[in-house]
C-alpha cells in the first residue's frame, strides 16, 4: 500500500514536473533573450579605452583638445544622440518597405485520442504593405531628417563650447 502511494506520488510529481518543463521552456527562452538584449545594450555602450597622457613634456593646445573631445562626457552624450537620431531616420525610412512576419508553433501531447498525432508543428508567413497613409510616412520621414540635422548642429555646438572651455 505504501509502495503504490509513493509510486502514485512520484507519478504525480513527474507530471506535474513535465508541466514545469514546458512552462520552464517558455520562461527560459524569454530569459535568453532578455540577456542577449542586455549583452547587446553593453556592447553598443562600449567604448574604446583611450590611451594614457604622457604629461613628461608639456602638451600643444591641439593634443589637450583632441583629450578634451575624447575624454569628455557631453561629447560622448553627443555622439550618442547622434546614433539615436540616425538610427530614428533609418526607422522612419522603413515605413517605406513591406513587413514580413513569421510564426511557429510546436505542441506535444501524450493523449493521442481522436487520431491525433502526438506531435504538431505549426508554421505560418504573413506579408504587409501600406498602399496610403495619407502622408504619414512621409511626414516622419521628414521630421526624422529635420531632427537628425538639428542633432548635428547641436553636437557641433557641444564640440565649439568644449573647445573654447579648454
Amino acid at each position: 500500500m505504501i509502495h503504490r502511494k509513493l509510486k502514485l506520488s512520484v507519478l504525480s510529481r513527474l507530471a506535474a514536473f513535465q508541466g514545469c518543463l514546458r512552462a520552464g521552456f517558455q520562461s527560459m527562452l524569454m530569459k535568453t533573450v532578455l540577456i542577449l538584449q542586455f549583452a547587446v545594450v553593453l556592447c553598443v555602450g562600449a567604448h574604446e579605452p583611450v590611451g594614457e597622457v604622457d604629461f613628461s613634456q608639456p602638451l600643444t593646445l591641439e593634443q589637450c583638445i583632441q583629450i578634451g573631445l575624447e575624454r569628455s562626457t557631453s561629447m560622448r552624450n553627443a555622439r550618442l544622440n547622434l546614433a539615436i537620431q540616425e538610427l530614428r531616420v533609418k526607422n522612419a525610412r522603413a515605413g517605406y518597405f513591406p513587413q514580413i512576419f513569421t510564426n511557429g508553433n510546436y505542441d506535444f501531447s501524450d493523449r493521442i485520442d481522436f487520431g491525433f498525432e502526438p506531435e504538431n508543428y505549426n508554421l505560418g508567413l504573413r506579408g504587409q504593405y501600406t498602399l496610403w497613409d495619407n502622408g504619414q510616412r512621409e511626414g516622419s520621414f521628414a521630421q526624422a531628417k529635420e531632427s537628425l540635422t538639428a542633432t548635428v548642429s547641436r553636437n557641433e555646438r557641444t564640440k565649439q563650447d568644449l573647445i573654447l572651455d579648454i
